[in-house]
């Protein structure tokens, strides 16, 4: 595709309209302005006559609830986004429930149109806001990502006569969900029935992230095998870099790390759900193996900081428990651990094993069933029960103390991840799964 055909960036933001339009001309600079580019990229004539001379097909738009810098559906559908853009066969849109025009970034110079509302928005206002961005963007297909998105999307989408897919990039439904996000019973039953309306009526297809996310929707939602697409999400390494002793050595000196101490990591924001109160309780056990051990947590606050940071008074070794809260440069923090913890009560993947494998960074996590996955049963990790920081330290004195192991577990997670999860494979993986859609519903 030539670059005077390609939208570099569109950011549009309700309920006051502001459109900010960017094309990139042959011969000029990027013109940033509507009247004077003579094209509306978000839509109308002018821009199907640019996609059928650019031999654009099919015109997506991605829904997800926002957009806030590291959380792993929301780093996993930039990079996706990025991927599908270089391959110059999709027109995309990318369509936020939140205000996060800040976190843009990554798509700025691209062809990905960006909408984003003035203020938060509740299930009804978003998928009223949502109609006037399908009515804009006239998309082939709506795609939406997590539980605020997946329904005003598909409601908006329902009544714009548009199809709508789901990605499943958790499994909501069981119990230690429920007791992660801290949802009563009720509520989570009167979710789920409003899921199963939208996903019968309102849903053409549906992509799992993992198996196990597949097996649970199936289950719970009450879905077809058939309707569901299994396509793993994947990890851009490079954006990670790469581990070296020189970067090690740096990194520790820069958090104040001794070079020989025991270095343990957890990724993850601080909630009930991805289980870091284990890890701090696990600590005091391992510390009798190995006084030095240091775990550094890395993650945005949120509903159970207040409890880990209790957690750390009460064993009262705040210089080997640290918060760093969200960091930018995980793959710095990477290249310093010795070891990566995941103690989650669930996941849909676990983004944050996926760049630790990247990184050769040896797992030991908890044994949620999408984490048993990604590590193949526990070949490419130490996998240890759910909720249980007795196990949990246990298997992590074990593993720092066998060096042997480590080196094992990392270099078949590393393969693994060359396998099935770099981002190269996973966007071929969405083409593939696209080009079935477009077919079953008519675009292609």
């Amino acid at each position: 595709m030539s670059a005077a055909c390609v939208p570099s960036s569109v950011v549009a933001s309700f309920g006051r309209p502001r459109v900010i339009v960017q094309l990139r001309v042959a011969g000029t600079s990027p013109v940033a302005s509507r009247a004077s580019a003579g094209l509306y990229v978000a839509g109308g004539p002018s821009t199907i006559r640019l996609r059928r001379r650019c031999g654009i097909g099919m015109r997506i738009l991605h829904i997800i609830n926002q957009l806030s810098g590291r959380a792993g559906a929301e780093v996993s559908l930039q990079e996706i986004l990025l991927g599908l853009d270089r391959d110059g066969r999709f027109e995309l849109g990318l369509a936020v429930l939140k205000p996060s025009t800040s976190k843009f970034e990554p798509l700025a110079g691209t062809g990905v149109a960006v909408y984003s509302p003035s203020q938060d928005l509740g299930i009804a206002p978003a998928a009223a806001y949502l109609r006037r961005v399908i009515a804009e963007f006239r998309p082939d297909l709506v795609h939406t990502t997590l539980a605020e998105a997946d329904t005003a999307g598909r409601i908006a989408a329902i009544l714009s006569r548009t199809p709508a897919m789901v990605s499943l990039v958790s499994t909501p439904y069981v119990g230690d969900a429920r007791v992660g996000r801290q949802v009563s019973a009720r509520k989570l039953h009167a979710f789920r029935f409003v899921d199963r309306l939208l996903s019968r009526y309102a849903t053409v297809r549906f992509h799992a992230i993992t198996q196990a996310a597949a097996d649970h929707a199936v289950e719970e939602l009450r879905l077809a095998p058939s309707d569901v697409t299994v396509v793993p999400r994947g990890r851009d390494r490079a954006r990670l870099g790469f581990p070296s002793p020189e970067r090690r050595r740096a990194v520790r000196r820069a958090l104040g790390v001794d070079p020989t101490a025991p270095l343990l990591l957890n990724v993850g924001r601080q909630e009930p759900a991805k289980g870091q109160v284990y890890a701090i309780d696990a600590m005091p056990a391992v510390w009798l193996a190995h006084p030095t051990a240091t775990l550094l947590v890395a993650g945005r606050e949120g509903s159970s900081t207040l409890a880990l940071q209790d957690a750390v008074d009460r064993i009262g070794r705040t210089d080997r428990i640290r918060f760093l809260g969200l960091r930018q440069d995980i793959g710095d923090l990477l290249s310093a651990a010795d070891l990566f913890v995941f103690p989650s009560l669930y996941e849909g993947l676990g983004g944050a094993v996926l760049e630790a494998m990247a990184m050769g960074v040896p797992v030991v996590a908890a044994r949620a069933p999408a984490i048993v996955e990604v590590l193949a049963g526990g070949s490419c990790g130490h996998l240890v029960d759910v909720a249980d920081a007795p196990a949990l330290a246990s298997a992590i004195m074990d593993v720092i103390a066998d060096e042997p192991r480590r080196r094992q577990y990392a270099q078949r997670a590393l393969q693994r991840f060359d396998d099935c999860y770099t981002l190269e494979r996973c966007v071929d993986g969405m083409i593939k799964m696209y080009a079935d859609v477009a077919a079953q519903i008519g675009t292609a």
